[in-house]
């Protein structure tokens, strides 16, 4: 199992966050910079998604650009519709962006 407890936290909108592990066995789904996996908080159980985006290093093509992640993270933070995924955390880790995510 992969915990997101070693990651620096971004921003923070779930009490606890920290306490979120995630299963690598149990991939939602994935495109060419993203793998989204299952995640549940620890003490309450709740399920949650966790998208890791995988960041472009260098002047490389792979990954997405720390704008476009920027643009992601900043653009579900200000929405709260019910036909919209909340977004409850930001990670980061020296090659990926994770957000955790309404399942």
């Amino acid at each position: 199992m992969l915990t997101v407890t070693d990651f620096k936290r971004l921003s923070s909108d779930y009490n606890n966050t920290c306490q979120i592990y995630v299963s690598s066995r149990l991939q939602i789904l994935s495109g060419h910079f993203a793998v989204v996996r299952r995640a549940v908080h620890k003490k309450s159980g709740e399920a949650f998604a966790a998208k890791f985006i995988r960041k472009r290093r260098g002047g490389g093509r792979k990954g997405a650009k720390a704008e476009d992640i920027q643009r992601e993270v900043s653009i579900l933070k200000q929405l709260d519709h019910e036909n919209v995924i909340r977004l409850y955390d930001v990670y980061e880790t020296g090659i990926e962006v994770i957000l955790i995510l309404e399942l």
